[in-house]
């Protein structure tokens, strides 16, 4: 279920971020039917997505879960899908935000084996959450190319054993609840990986599975305004990252996303406060 796993409500969609070079389609007539083979960047997750009329089936090859959606070519190479239904477990907040909102997709380019693409909530104006490559093949061979992973909950976290010789990094983001621009949208993309919308209040737990210096970036999805924020990672390292909002005067309001990297007695702090 690709397109679920896209925000953040503990089904994180994974989050796409390979561009192609390649040249876009002239005519998609052969992309609106078919079998098709999804290997998200940053997963280890593999899907088949079958698209058959009104309506665009898809099913995890891992672990079978499976949705339904309606699809509406919008243009030749555009198209839209509107959640119907899915064998997996949702919550509250999952399916309010799956009633409002639907996903619109634009081919970018398209080979004998693939094609690319580009996705957005709602409308192409809005800004980018996924850019990756359908392929019209299934990979018999595959590698995990997960980088980033969410915790439910601290007790998760314990049961994980984390240690300062663990094979990955703890990153901690969250928003406090009363401060300026306290209803604006945020989302967040790690190494160009969308992560999470962060609300006001809201607090995520994240494993990172690779070590490096990664771009956290944060984006109001109406102004487009961002930052961006390097971060160092290391195995067996605990990250605190604060989100909020800035002065900032421009056509749509006054706010524009800030990142602060805390240290961890504030980070953990202020997290617990926003928890």
């Amino acid at each position: 279920m690709v397109q679920l796993k896209l925000i953040c409500f503990y089904v994180f969609l994974s989050l796409f971020s390979f561009y192609s070079n390649q040249s876009k389609a002239q005519n998609c007539e052969g992309l609106k039917s078919g079998t098709f083979y999804s290997y998200p960047k940053n997963s280890a997750e593999k899907y088949a997505i079958i698209r058959n009329g009104e309506y665009q089936y898809e099913k995890d090859l891992v672990n079978g879960d499976s949705i339904i959606y309606k699809i509406e070519w919008l243009s030749d190479c555009k198209y839209s899908l509107k959640f119907i239904s899915t064998n997996a477990k949702m919550t509250t907040d999952e399916s309010a935000f799956w009633d409002k909102h639907k996903l619109v997709y634009e081919i970018t380019g398209s080979t004998s084996n693939y094609y690319t693409y580009k996705g957005y909530f709602d409308k192409t104006s809005n800004v980018s959450i996924s850019a990756d490559t359908m392929w019209l093949k299934e990979k018999l061979n595959t590698s995990s190319k997960e980088l980033i992973q969410i915790i439910k909950s601290e007790i998760d976290l314990k049961k994980a054993h984390f240690t300062d010789t663990s094979k990955y990094a703890i990153f901690y983001l969250y928003r406090e609840g009363k401060f300026a621009a306290s209803k604006m949208d945020m989302l967040v993309y790690f190494d160009n990986n969308l992560i999470c919308d962060s609300k006001s209040g809201s607090s995520y737990i994240f494993k990172v599975l690779k070590e490096g210096t990664f771009n956290v970036s944060a984006v109001e999805p109406v102004s487009k305004k961002s930052m961006v924020l390097p971060l160092t990672i290391q195995f067996g390292h605990r990250y605190y990252l604060r989100a909020s909002a800035k002065f900032s005067v421009n056509m749509y309001g006054i706010y524009t996303p800030l990142l602060t990297l805390v240290d961890a007695d504030t980070g953990k702090e202020e997290f617990l406060d926003a928890h």
